[in-house]
């Protein structure tokens, strides 16, 4: 009476209008095997959980990255289920007072919008806080890149295309300044 690890079942292959659906392939290991660190995974970008439900379904194609196992599993132990906007939030509350310049960052997804500015920015969450499975997660993502640089990405990389409307960064750090922009 036991299941099978590593199978997900999930309806009788038919849709719920009688027709057939399309299967897809499933990044799956053998039962009892140990998936490869450099297997590809399908990575929502906007957690399938926190979409809006009258929205799931919709722009899944641009939702989804495909995204190597090991990077997949360290993005979710350093952001745990966090949106992109969720994200550049906690970044943002980790820099110190005065890193920043100038910070004006805007999304619109799915009828919400949302803006962080300057104005409101305090520092909240510190990295000596965290546990080592989280810190280690953070450098083999991230290396030692300095923070702008990982705002950059994330905004760059991490979300869904248009789902950032604009952002203006301006930031020193270690000596220079960084700016990232997209209006």
């Amino acid at each position: 009476m036991g299941g099978h690890h590593g199978y997900s079942c999930r309806g009788n292959g038919r849709s719920k209008h009688g027709g057939k659906t399309k299967k897809r392939k499933r990044e799956t290991t053998s039962p009892g095997s140990i998936p490869s660190p450099n297997q590809m995974t399908r990575h929502h970008l906007v957690p399938k959980s926190r979409i809006p439900y009258e929205h799931r379904g919709s722009k899944g194609h641009e939702n989804i990255r495909k995204v190597v196992r090991w990077r997949h599993e360290a993005w979710h132990n350093v952001f745990g289920n966090k949106t992109p906007i969720e994200v550049v939030d906690m970044l943002w509350r980790l820099a110190p007072a005065g890193y920043f310049e100038t910070f004006d960052v805007s999304m619109s997804w799915w009828g919400q919008r949302v803006s962080l500015s300057l104005e409101s920015h305090e520092q909240t969450e510190f990295m000596a806080d965290w546990g080592d499975k989280k810190f280690l997660a953070w450098k083999a993502l991230f290396g030692s890149r300095s923070l702008v640089l990982v705002l950059a990405e994330v905004l760059r990389e991490w979300a869904p295309d248009g789902y950032f409307t604009r952002y203006s960064i301006v930031a020193y750090d270690s000596g220079a300044w960084y700016k990232v922009r997209h209006f």
